[in-house]
């Protein structure tokens, strides 16, 4: 055999040696025989868990001395998206029963499902970011408790996090990570397409009981038990593809007045799902757009999902249409079709409705601390227009003018001409907000996804269901066409 051959022969073999002694084996890192859940006040905190456990009550100390604690579960998925222990899911719910039915508990349930190259170990940073950011948040809702303190109306909600762990981290060899895109994308796929589609609707249910909700699926109030779902990567996708048919059944659902439908509040999948550099193609996000620009919204109408994509997201923005190459091969006749099928959904312009952005000083730099103003006496004018501009248009239907929304020191900045109240938000962030691809934890972001939450659906304004069409003079109803706004 020459000796060419030979060598490549050689190579071929050491490479698949190397990927074999580098894969992660396909396992739960969490164990639910190691709960260390009794009753009441027995149960360990954190510092006595070994980090291996499928349920944690975890306690915190800010460096401000606030002291707060949360609950926090693991539930893991193998590469076909079955549980990897159903009893990590069985005992989450049993623990939120009893505290719901023993204390009145009502709860904030985060779900996160995390992206490619991470799973549940207790030592991955994913892990503990997502802690991190249960701490804010348990902050902010005790903040929240202290403002309305005196009101019986106000009551402090105890903060739980749901990990969705999955196998995004196949193998442990950095260099050979890269070539494993297409498997964890058809394994965060097969997750959403079955064991999230338990998981989720199991925690929705929770919600129902706990809020005594009889069958509206109605979202929660400021004191009810909310339930807020986000993916990131190919975590995005995963939801995505557990929720979309949900999001999209809801956007449609009708309210049937004597001889007269129109379509009602557009309701989420619990009470918000946020996508943050999700890596899924924009075709399949088409029909969720078709139809939302294709009708109007009540004043009363909250956000339903915001997908967020980094402009320095190389990962999406790059390495994402090069591995769909492949849809070359694939019929795309129409206008625009074959960039939705290419590109990842955070960088089609055919879907971007905002862009979210930092606060600058006159020196063109971010501002270092958090501001809730709009900066100058000429932007606050051209707000307040705006604003009355938005006004008119909820009562023609028409489409408001570019009015930024200030969340600290971020903001949104339409990108284009809008429904008044559109509730589906595809943003793209500039690199001072989210630097790159796994770059979703820094302060600048967190404080703007924790402002947005509190002011748009934790402590929402608008929370009662509509009594009135949500649709105005111009707009769709059932079996008609909204015309474009332009």
């Amino acid at each position: 055999m020459p000796l060419l051959a030979r060598s490549a022969n050689l190579g071929l073999i050491l490479l698949v040696m190397g990927m074999i002694a580098g894969c992660a084996p396909d396992r739960a890192y969490r164990s639910a025989a190691l709960d260390p859940a009794v009753n009441g006040a027995d149960w360990p905190t954190c510092a006595q868990c070994r980090g291996d456990a499928s349920l944690e009550h975890r306690t915190y100390v800010t460096k401000d001395r606030v002291k707060g604690d949360y609950l926090l579960g693991f539930v893991e998925f193998d590469d076909q998206g079955w549980y990897h222990d159903i009893r990590q899911k069985q005992l989450l719910l049993s623990r939120l029963k009893a505290m719901d039915a023993d204390q009145g508990e009502k709860f904030l349930i985060i779900v996160y499902a995390h992206g490619w190259k991470h799973n549940a170990r207790a030592d991955d940073p994913d892990v503990s970011e997502f802690q991190k950011l249960l701490e804010r948040i348990d902050v902010m809702e005790g903040a929240r408790a202290a403002a309305g303190a005196g009101s019986p109306e106000i009551k402090r909600r105890k903060i739980v996090g749901v990990y969705m762990g999955w196998r995004g981290n196949s193998i442990s060899l950095p260099l050979l990570q890269e070539a494993t895109f297409w498997t964890r994308k058809n394994a965060a796929e097969r997750v959403g397409s079955a064991g999230a589609k338990d998981l989720l609707p199991e925690l929705k249910n929770f919600k129902r009981v706990s809020n005594k909700d009889r069958g509206n699926d109605d979202l929660g109030g400021p004191n009810e038990t909310q339930l807020i779902v986000v993916g990131h990567s190919f975590g995005g996708y995963l939801v995505y593809t557990a929720l979309h048919s949900q999001i999209l059944e809801r956007a449609t659902r009708l309210r049937i007045d004597g001889e007269e439908a129109y379509y009602g509040i557009a309701q989420s999948f619990g009470d918000f799902v946020l996508l943050v550099n999700p890596a899924f193609e924009g075709s399949i996000y088409e029909p969720i757009h078709n139809f939302a620009v294709n009708r109007c919204y009540s004043p009363k109408q909250r956000p339903v999902m915001m997908i967020v994509t980094s402009e320095g997201d190389w990962a999406t923005g790059i390495a994402f249409p090069i591995g769909r190459l492949y849809t070359f091969t694939q019929s795309a006749p129409q206008d625009g079709e074959r960039e939705t099928v290419l590109k990842a959904v955070g960088h089609l312009n055919r879907y971007r409705t905002h862009h979210l952005r930092i606060q600058r000083t006159e020196n063109d730099q971010p501002v270092s601390e958090p501001k809730t103003v709009i900066p100058t006496n000429e932007k606050r004018a051209e707000a307040m227009a705006d604003a009355a501009t938005a006004e008119m248009n909820r009562q023609t239907g028409g489409a408001i003018s570019k009015t930024s929304v200030y969340y600290g020191n971020a903001y949104l900045e339409p990108a284009r001409p809008l429904r008044a109240n559109y509730p589906y938000l595809v943003a793209t962030a500039e690199k001072a907000v989210i630097r790159d691809h796994n770059d979703i934890f820094n302060e600048n972001f967190i404080d703007f996804i924790v402002r947005f939450m509190t002011a748009e659906v934790v402590s929402p304004k608008k929370n009662e269901p509509p009594d009135e069409p949500s649709d105005y003079p111009g707009c769709a109803r059932f079996l008609s066409s909204a015309p474009p706004v332009k």
